[in-house]
């Protein structure tokens, strides 16, 4: 969990301008339901269905009506910022506490010499097989 520092300007039961007060984020990150890495959620409040991409970041919001609501915080998406929901039995499997490790790493291991091929793009070329 962070600790996040929130402007509550416009609240009602407080009229100090500029005051801030602490309040716990649940940072939780979304892991593939299939095989093609990819978690369909609700996006609210019309309720359209959209992919997010496995490790997305998102932070809880509320549980109501059998649904855990949640703010999407990251991606590659335009539905950064936006708020979706998942059933929360579905939240439970599907939102993770752990973030990605980091990249991937491939290991090439070279056989052979380098040798010419054609291609259609760039004609005769030098390749080097892996």
């Amino acid at each position: 969990m962070a600790l996040a520092i929130l402007n509550n300007n416009l609240a009602p039961s407080n009229r100090q301008s500029g005051s801030t007060h602490p309040s716990t984020v649940v940072t939780k990150y979304t892991k593939r339901a299939g095989d093609d890495g990819w978690l369909s959620v609700k996006l609210e409040p019309k309720g359209t269905l959209v992919a997010l991409c496995e490790f997305t970041k998102v932070t809880l919001a509320k549980e109501s009506g059998g649904r855990t609501y949640f703010r999407i915080a990251d991606g590659n998406s335009e539905f950064v910022g936006q708020t979706a929901s998942l059933k929360t039995e579905n939240a439970l499997k599907y939102l993770i506490d752990t973030p990605p490790t980091g990249p991937a790493t491939v290991k090439v291991k070279y056989t052979g010499a380098p040798a010419h091929a054609v291609s259609e793009f760039k004609g005769k070329i030098l390749q080097q097989w892996a």
